[in-house]
């Protein structure tokens, strides 16, 4: 459920490069040409956002690990989850910026590029 939580929140990245950096790509088929000087600013913002979202989901997952009775009483789980920690929270570090990347690839087509990136992850 948390991560659930973190990866919906983490995914508010992409619908935000998604909404805002579109006006600063060129026009024609294919991968198009992000004006990188004009969209400076708004580039800036998007991955602040992204990174404040990180921000959120490794609170939400420490907190609920630290405060294990939230998910159960038995305390074997508990140990469990508390071993997984160190990994969940670098996973949720990297998600939401991860994805607000993702974001920006998509907003650009560069979905070789995308794709490869995806096949080499799957592999």
């Amino acid at each position: 459920q948390v991560a659930m939580f973190c990866f919906v929140v983490g995914d508010v990245g992409t619908s935000l490069a998604l909404a805002y950096l579109p006006r600063f790509v060129g026009d024609g088929e294919g991968r198009r040409p992000l004006d990188t000087k004009a969209a400076q600013p708004t580039v800036r913002q998007v991955l602040r956002a992204g990174w404040c979202l990180s921000a959120v989901c490794v609170l939400a997952s420490t907190l609920v690990v630290l405060r294990g009775s939230l998910l159960t009483s038995d305390r074997a789980v508990q140990r469990a989850i508390a071993r997984c920690l160190p990994l969940t929270v670098l996973n949720f570090c990297f998600h939401a910026t991860a994805v607000t990347s993702e974001g920006a690839l998509l907003a650009t087509r560069d979905l070789r590029f995308l794709c490869s990136w995806y096949a080499g992850l799957g592999v």
